[in-house]
């Protein structure tokens, strides 16, 4: 009778174990799967951030080497607005990748993508007119393409889109720090779970020890 009664102490508790310990990969899992998804959603947004700072970066640079080759025309010069051009199209193109289910962003990206096609236009124009024709029809040209003012709208409709992306960016942190903290929670409170069904089962077999030695 006594070891029955020890044995059946043990069962229960075993099986309390168990469930609690199938609780706690369920949530683990499934917490788990929550760091991950915010995780992606982070390293998402960085790279649309970094993303945005490289079209910035080599609009700037394409200015700069078409206003230089203006006044003088070298092949270094040349080949920045020449490499320049088919290099913002292709991260364009994978802008509008990173941003589609973001309805604001798009809105931005459709109108920069005009912006950029025609600044690149007239660089790749200033180019060839400054080779042809010379100085000062290619200084004509530059003056009346209103160039300054297209890189002045795309580094404004840069930042805007940056500024967007930086405020989701911190939502997103947030949100991965607020999971981490509840998932630290939640682990302590299963752990200690697992800690009172043990000692639950500890103190039902002496229980039934002593329930047994007294019979």
């Amino acid at each position: 009778m006594k070891k029955v009664a020890v044995e059946r102490s043990i069962v229960w508790g075993y099986w309390l174990a168990f469930f609690t310990l199938v609780i706690i990969a369920f949530f683990s899992y499934q917490s788990s799967f929550q760091l991950r998804s915010s995780g992606l959603a982070v390293a998402h947004s960085n790279q649309v951030i970094s993303t945005i700072s490289n079209l910035n970066l080599t609009t700037s640079e394409m200015e700069s080497a078409a206003r230089g080759f203006l006044l003088t025309p070298s092949p270094s010069l040349k080949n920045l607005v020449v490499s320049g051009e088919p290099y913002l199209l292709a991260t364009l193109n994978d802008l509008e990748t990173m941003l589609k289910p973001n309805k604001d962003q798009i809105e931005n990206l459709d109108l920069l993508q005009q912006k950029i096609n025609h600044f690149a236009r007239t660089c790749r124009t200033l180019i060839s007119i400054r080779e042809i024709q010379g100085f000062e029809t290619s200084q004509t040209y530059f003056v009346s393409s209103e160039s300054a003012r297209d890189l002045v709208e795309i580094k404004l409709l840069l930042n805007q889109m940056e500024q967007l992306e930086s405020k989701q960016l911190r939502s997103r942190e947030r949100m991965r720090e607020e999971l981490i903290e509840s998932f630290n929670w939640l682990y302590i409170s299963l752990l200690s779970s697992v800690f009172i069904v043990m000692m639950i089962l500890y103190y039902n077999i002496i229980k039934s020890i002593r329930k047994s030695d007294i019979a």
